[in-house]
Parts: C-alpha cells; sequence; structure tokens
C-alpha cells in the first residue's frame, strides 16, 4: 500500500502490477495469490497481471472500496500461461494476450474496458515451438500441424474459454 501511495504521490495516474506468483500447473488461483491480489487491489493498483505457473488462470474485474471510502475496480489476470515455450504438458501450451482500454473519467481516475484475451498455442514445428493465435486455426489446421495436434489446439481454446468463464472477451486477431 504505501509502495502504490508513492507511485501516486510521483504522479502515476494508473498503477499495473506485473506479477510472478502461483503454483506451477494450477489452473486456479492458490491462497497466497488471493491474499496478495486483494492487498493489491485494496492498495488502489488498478490491473494486475500475473504469471508463472506456466498455465492460464482465471481473470477478471474486481471491487472493492478504498480506505478513503471511494469504490475502486481493478482488472486482474492470475496467470497469463506461456507465451512461447517448449512444455508439451496439458494446459502448458496454451497462453492469452489480453487487450484492455484505460479511459480516462472526467471527475479523475481511469477505467479499465474493452477487455478482451487472444488464446494462443505453442505448436512444436520443425523442432522449434511456435506460437500461433489459437483462434485463427480452430477450424482450419495449419499446414503441418497433425490432426491430434490440432485437436489439442482446439481443446486448449475452449479450456481456455471456460476457464474465463464469459467475463472476458474472446478476440480474433
Amino acid at each position: 500500500a504505501a509502495e502504490v501511495q508513492k507511485l501516486r504521490d510521483a504522479g502515476a495516474d494508473v498503477v499495473i502490477a506485473i506479477m510472478h506468483w502461483g503454483r506451477e500447473y494450477r489452473r486456479d488461483a492458490n491462497s497466497a495469490e488471493e491474499r496478495i491480489s486483494q492487498s493489491l487491489i485494496n492498495a488502489g493498483v488498478d490491473v494486475i497481471l500475473g504469471s508463472h505457473p506456466h498455465v492460464v488462470q482465471p481473470a477478471g474485474m474486481r471491487e472493492t472500496t478504498l480506505a478513503d471510502g471511494t469504490p475502486h475496480e481493478t482488472f486482474l489476470v492470475y496467470s497469463m500461461g506461456n507465451f512461447n515455450s517448449g512444455m508439451v504438458d496439458e494446459y502448458a501450451n496454451a497462453g492469452i494476450i489480453v487487450e484492455f482500454t484505460l479511459v480516462e473519467r472526467e471527475e479523475g481516475g481511469f477505467d479499465v474496458e474493452n477487455i478482451g484475451f487472444l488464446p494462443t498455442y505453442c505448436w512444436p514445428k520443425n523442432g522449434c515451438f511456435t506460437t500461433i493465435n489459437a483462434v485463427e486455426y480452430y477450424d482450419v489446421r495449419p499446414d503441418g500441424m497433425t490432426s491430434e495436434e490440432h485437436a489439442r489446439l482446439r481443446k486448449s481454446v475452449d479450456d481456455v474459454q471456460a476457464l474465463m468463464g464469459g467475463r472476458l472477451t474472446m478476440l480474433e486477431k
């Protein structure tokens, strides 16, 4: 809370925390992530983007009332998964690219709007791992991808979309 206040006092309009946390390969947030995220939310952090578990974890908006009585919303992503990786365990080949817009309010402060995510897939192609837009290839298998790998890509998209539970818009590009 003191660090967030220092940032605000120094003129920060928006505070974004990038967190390295969570248990590897767990698709849900653990108690430490929940406790720390709540502390950051209560301190007035506007956006929390997490990584480390190597799998996608839930995301959404969190509401709180700050110590001064002001209502506050925070956009929280527990884990964005793997962007590019050689991991082939279930769910470890998935990631998301998060998109959002910061909109300034007339009365001061900012809102996080137009929140969306683009599922990505780490594909072992020709001896290296290539990150592709999983939505783009959901219906049409890319050249060189086996039908088994394409089924994994499709399952990856379906599982990430289910994990988000409709809280965020899935983007296509």
